[in-house]
């Protein structure tokens, strides 16, 4: 995945914010939906190929589940724009092979968890009924850490 490959390579999360921009992770543009309904769906057989190409390498290639008739709604929506720090923090995740808190750096740390390091988050504690919804070709997360996380839950009600 992009996102993680940057993470890898950037050598420091800094970097990230450097890309992506400081408070807004991909802000939804109006040419966005103007380019998806001039170039792709199914009015544009030739063009089209190459937005449903777009998306398998931003998405994950999976041609079974991708509804290309759809492309241009979906480009109406996506991407919706996040907080850079919901990535930051999920790049931190795979870089650090840990699930803890958001990594402020040493003094940010002590600041906000009064520890040079963010804890480990303690899913022992999640005691709501959870349910888990996962895909096989999902690229953003394995189904192995999805099972390690199952088993973490104590109260998992539905795994699919």
């Amino acid at each position: 995945n992009i996102i993680f490959t940057i993470a890898d390579l950037g050598g420091s999360i800094e970097y990230l914010y450097h890309i992506f921009g400081l408070y807004e992770f991909l802000p939804h543009l109006d040419i966005i939906t103007w380019i998806g309904h001039l170039l792709c769906g199914d009015d544009h057989p030739f063009t089209n190929t190459l937005c449903m190409n777009i998306g398998f390498l931003l998405l994950g290639f999976n041609p079974g589940q991708l509804n290309s008739t759809m492309i241009p709604t979906y480009l109406d929506h996506v991407p919706e724009s996040s907080s850079t720090r919901t990535f930051v923090h999920y790049a931190q995740l795979h870089v650090s092979k840990k699930f803890e808190g958001y990594d402020f750096g040493e003094t940010g740390n002590i600041l906000h968890y009064d520890s040079i390091t963010p804890p480990v988050y303690d899913l022992n504690k999640v005691t709501a009924p959870t349910a888990i919804f996962k895909g096989d070709n999902d690229d953003l997360v394995s189904l192995i850490d999805v099972d390690i996380l199952v088993n973490r839950l104590p109260n998992v009600v539905f795994d699919h």
